[in-house]
C-alpha cells in the first residue's frame, strides 16, 4: 500500500512493523522519488509513538469493519455457554470451546446449509418449512460429535439446544446489521 499525493511537495507516510517508505512527488507529473528506510532508523525519526499510532489504526478499522460479525459471533458463544447452564444434557468444557462452537456453527450456517437447504427444498415445502428445524437440529448435534469438549447427550436435549440457539441467532440477525 502506497499513499502518493500528486499536489506539489507532500509526503506521504506508510508504516508497516519496520518499514517507513516516504515518497515525495515534485511535480503533478507524477515523478515518484521514494525513499526506505529499515530498521532502527524509522523509529529514530519517527519513534514508537507512530507504529504505534499506526497499528491502533489498522486494528480499530479492522474491528469497525468486522463489528456486527465479532458481535454475533459473542452472542451465539454466550448462548451456547447459557444453553449448556440450563440444560443438563449439554456440557461445555470452556468459554473457548464455545466459541469454537459458536464459529463452527456460523461457518456451516455460511457455507453448507444454503446447499444442503437447496437440495432438501421439495421435503421443506411439504412439511412448510419444518424440516429445516430438523436440519438444524441434525447440525447441531453434528458440531458435538466432532469438537472435543462439547457434548450432546440425546436427541431431545439437541432439540431443546438447537430452538434455543436458533432464536436467539434470530433475534441477533434481527438487531445486528451487517
Amino acid at each position: 500500500m502506497i499513499i502518493v499525493h500528486t499536489h506539489q511537495t507532500r509526503w506521504a507516510f506508510f508504516i508497516p512493523m519496520s518499514v517507513t517508505i516516504i515518497i515525495s512527488v515534485s511535480s503533478p507529473d507524477a515523478q515518484l522519488a521514494p525513499l526506505l528506510l529499515i530498521g532502527d532508523i524509522t523509529f529514530y525519526y519517527f519513534g514508537w509513538a507512530v507504529h504505534i499510532f499506526y497499528c491502533i489504526i489498522i486494528v480499530l478499522n479492522i474491528i469497525n469493519k468486522y463489528m456486527g460479525i465479532i458481535l454475533r459471533l459473542l452472542i451465539n458463544t454466550l448462548a451456547i455457554l447459557g444453553v449448556a447452564y440450563f440444560v443438563p444434557g449439554i456440557t461445555v468444557d470452556s468459554f473457548l470451546t464455545a466459541f469454537i462452537v459458536a464459529l463452527v456453527l456460523g461457518l456451516i450456517n455460511a457455507l453448507i446449509l444454503p446447499l444442503v437447504k437447496l437440495l432438501t427444498l421439495p421435503i421443506n415445502v411439504m412439511t412448510l418449512g419444518l424440516f429445516s428445524l430438523v436440519i438444524n437440529i441434525l447440525v447441531f448435534w453434528l458440531v458435538s460429535l466432532f469438537i472435543p469438549g462439547f457434548t450432546v447427550s440425546g436427541i431431545f436435549d439437541a432439540i431443546i439446544g438447537a430452538l434455543i440457539i436458533a432464536v436467539i441467532s434470530w433475534l441477533t440477525n434481527i438487531f445486528i446489521k451487517k
